[in-house]
């Protein structure tokens, strides 16, 4: 989704309201709006009218109290402000990136492959040009024994020499790993999870799948 970073929506920034729905992502009292943007009750209100007219929310059908975040909310909530490329670079960035995957998986001390690779939004459209290119990366464990894999994933942190703030981060370090072997940097590259796609219903575009080895 491309977004004008000097937009407002009711007199707010949009990238205050988009760091916002990033953090509720699926509904939020108005209070709760009110408190995170730092708005009196007036501002609070004329934000929600402008949001309901945009799109963005809807009240709730269950809760008079509750608004919900609507699909095109939702993809606000994943926009970003960087500008927009030309789509022989986007073709570019796209095909490196289809190469790194290639290489994770050729790598034999990596614990996950890259098993697909889907992108949507203005990518897979006809557009001359292109904001992010939004993907969804499906990976896959190469060791299928649990306890095996999650041994061998705290080993490998602890040999990267890096800090964590917590065991849980300790394990999703192998997708972390991969994650950013494949991005490499490319701030273009805005990878999503899977329940973006499962939400918004996104048509999308397989660019990638990894070929299992043959078994003789």
């Amino acid at each position: 989704m491309r977004v004008d970073a000097k937009a407002t929506i009711g007199g707010v920034p949009i990238k205050a309201i988009r760091d916002f729905l990033r953090k509720v992502w699926e509904s939020f009292h108005l209070e709760h709006l009110k408190s995170a943007l730092h708005l009196d009750s007036s501002q609070a209100e004329r934000l929600v009218g402008a949001m309901l007219s945009e799109g963005l929310v809807a009240w709730s059908a269950d809760r008079k109290d509750l608004l919900t975040v609507t699909a095109l909310g939702s993809r606000l909530a994943a926009a970003s402000f960087t500008k927009p490329i030309p789509r022989a670079k986007a073709d570019r960035l796209v095909a490196d990136l289809l190469q790194r995957a290639k290489e994770i998986n050729s790598r034999t001390d990596l614990l996950l492959w890259v098993d697909e690779i889907r992108c949507f939004g203005s990518y897979i459209t006809d557009s001359p040009d292109v904001g992010d290119i939004d993907l969804v990366v499906s990976l896959r464990r190469r060791i299928e024994d649990g306890t095996e894999f999650v041994k061998r994933t705290l080993e490998r942190a602890e040999q990267s020499g890096k800090r964590f703030s917590n065991y849980a981060v300790m394990l999703s370090y192998s997708d972390h790993e991969v994650l950013l072997l494949l991005k490499n940097r490319v701030s273009y590259l805005s990878f999503h999870p899977m329940s973006d796609l499962e939400t918004l219903k996104f048509e999308t575009r397989i660019v990638f799948q990894r070929k299992p080895a043959l078994v003789v």
